[in-house]
C-alpha cells in the first residue's frame, strides 16, 4: 500500500506540473518524464515480487494441508476400516477390520505399547486347495518395535491388517499410486513351494489340534508366514482374571509355556527344510466378540492382553 499511494501522490504532482505547462512552463514538462517514469518501473517490480512471494507461500501452505496423517487401531473402524470375513459359514469364520487407507508410502510408527506387525495384503482372497480363504498376495509384512517407524508402501488394489492390540500412526510420503500385478504361479518350483508349505501347514495344525481340537493354521502367500490361532476351553478376559499375585504367577507360566510351544514350532518347521520360518501364535478368548490375549512371534511375547 505504500508504494501504490507513493505513485499516487506523484502522479498527482506531475498532473499539476502538465497543468503548469500548458500554462506556458515548458521545463516542468521535461521533468516529468524524467522522474516518473522509472519510479512506476521500480513500483511494478517491488509488486510482483511481492506476488511471486504470496504465490509461494500459498503453495507451501497448501502442499502442508494436503499432507495426509491418521492413525489406526486394530479392531476399531475408524474412518478406513471395513468388516471382512473369512471362510463364511464355517466354523473357523473369522471377521475383523481391514483397513482400506489412500494408496501411496507411508512413514508408520509404533504408537502401542508392545512390538506390532503390519501387514500389506491384497484385497483379492483366494481357496487354498486345503479349503481356506486367505489373501491372494502378501506385498509386505513388518514388525515394528515400539516407537519405531518403517516406510510401507500400499498398492493399488491392497489394504492393510493389524491385530489387536495394534495402535499405528500413518504419515503419507508419496501419494503415487503403485500398479502391481499378481503374478500367476504356475511353475512347477511354484507348485513344488506351494506343496511345501501346504505340508508344513498341515504338519504344524496336527501337531496343535492334538491338545487345542478348535485350534487354526493358516499361511501367507508367497511368505514363509504362519499363523497359529489356540482357542484354549472356557478362556476368558472378560472380567480381568488377574486379581492377586498368585494369578498372576499363574498367568506367567502360562505364558512361558505357550512361548515354548511356539518356539517347538518354529524349531519343527526349521528342520524340515524352511530356513527362518516366521510362526505367529495368537491365544483367543471365547469371548463374544473374541479377543487376542496372548500373541507371540517366534517364542518371544509381542502382546499381553493380562499384562
Amino acid at each position: 500500500m505504500r508504494s501504490n499511494n507513493r505513485i499516487i501522490s506523484e502522479t498527482f504532482a506531475a498532473l499539476l506540473c502538465l497543468a503548469l505547462a500548458s500554462c506556458g512552463n515548458g521545463t516542468t514538462e521535461t521533468t516529468t518524464h524524467t522522474e516518473t517514469q522509472p519510479t512506476t518501473v521500480a513500483a511494478t517490480a517491488e509488486e510482483e515480487t511481492t506476488e511471486e512471494t504470496t504465490a509461494e507461500s500459498e503453495s507451501e501452505t497448501n502442499e502442508a494441508a494436503e499432507t495426509l496423517s491418521f492413525e489406526l487401531v486394530a479392531g476399531e473402524q475408524d474412518d478406513y476400516g471395513k468388516m471382512i470375513t473369512y471362510n463364511k459359514g464355517t466354523e473357523f469364520e473369522e471377521s475383523f477390520y481391514a483397513y482400506y487407507v489412500p494408496y501411496g508410502t507411508y512413514k508408520i510408527t509404533n504408537i502401542g505399547d508392545y512390538m506390532t506387525q503390519v501387514n500389506v495384503y491384497s484385497d483379492e482372497i483366494v481357496v487354498t486347495d486345503a479349503g481356506w480363504e486367505e489373501t491372494a498376495d502378501a506385498d509386505s509384512v513388518k514388525l515394528i518395535d515400539v516407537g519405531a517407524s518403517e516406510e510401507m508402501t500400499v498398492p493399488k488394489g491392497y489394504h492393510i491388517e493389524i491385530n489387536e492390540p495394534c495402535r499405528i500412526s500413518l504419515e503419507q510420503i508419496s501419494s503415487e499410486i503403485v500398479e502391481k500385478e499378481i503374478e500367476p504361479r504356475e511353475t512347477t518350483a511354484a507348485v513344488e513351494e506351494d506343496e511345501v508349505f501346504e505340508e508344513t501347514r498341515q504338519y504344524i495344525e496336527d501337531i496343535v489340534k492334538d491338545s487345542y481340537p478348535n485350534s487354526k493354521v493358516t499361511h501367507s502367500k508367497g511368505t514363509k508366514q504362519f499363523a497359529v490361532d489356540i482357542y484354549p476351553e472356557g478362556f476368558s478376559i472378560a472380567d480381568d482374571p488377574i486379581k492377586t499375585e498368585e494369578d498372576r504367577a499363574t498367568w506367567e507360566n502360562i505364558t512361558s509355556q505357550y512361548c515354548d510351544i511356539c518356539l517347538l514350532i518354529y524349531q519343527n518347521v526349521e528342520s524340515k527344510g524352511i530356513d527362518d520360518p516366521e510362526i505367529t501364535l495368537f491365544v483367543i478368548s471365547c469371548d463374544d466378540p473374541p479377543k487376542i490375549a496372548l500373541s507371540i512371534y517366534n517364542g518371544a511375547v509381542i502382546s499381553n492382553a493380562l499384562e
